[in-house]
């Protein structure tokens, strides 16, 4: 098969459509530790809050702002953008879906967090 010239990686344009998908999980109930466990039990090596986290949920953000205006009839769970705005970028700021304490790299559930005491 031949990829022609788009908008991220294949494997990032898979991923993207997995985290569409978990943020509708979340609105409907599940939290993010839910999908993620599910994912990984699955066989994914890490599910998809775990990895916006580690990669920067401002990654994703940008992403859903362009997509947008590119592609406005494609719907996203407003959630992990509300995240991103009260600057909950993941690891590189000490939190975003999960906690982490400096240094560390494990997700700890935030249970001051909406998203995580579901």
């Amino acid at each position: 098969m031949v990829s022609g010239v788009c908008d991220g990686f294949i494997g990032n344009r898979m991923v993207e459509h997995y985290g569409r998908v978990a943020g509708f999980l979340v609105d409907e109930g599940a939290s993010p530790a839910q999908v993620d466990k599910a994912l990984e039990k699955f066989g994914m090596a890490m599910g998809p809050f775990r990895m916006g986290d580690m990669a920067g949920n401002d990654i994703g953000w940008a992403i859903r702002k362009r997509r947008a205006i590119e592609s406005p009839h494609i719907p996203y769970s407003k959630l992990a953008d509300r995240l991103c705005e009260a600057g909950r970028f993941g690891q590189k700021t000490g939190k975003g879906w999960y906690l982490y304490q400096p240094g560390n790299r494990n997700a700890l559930p935030d249970p001051g967090s909406r998203q995580n005491d579901r």
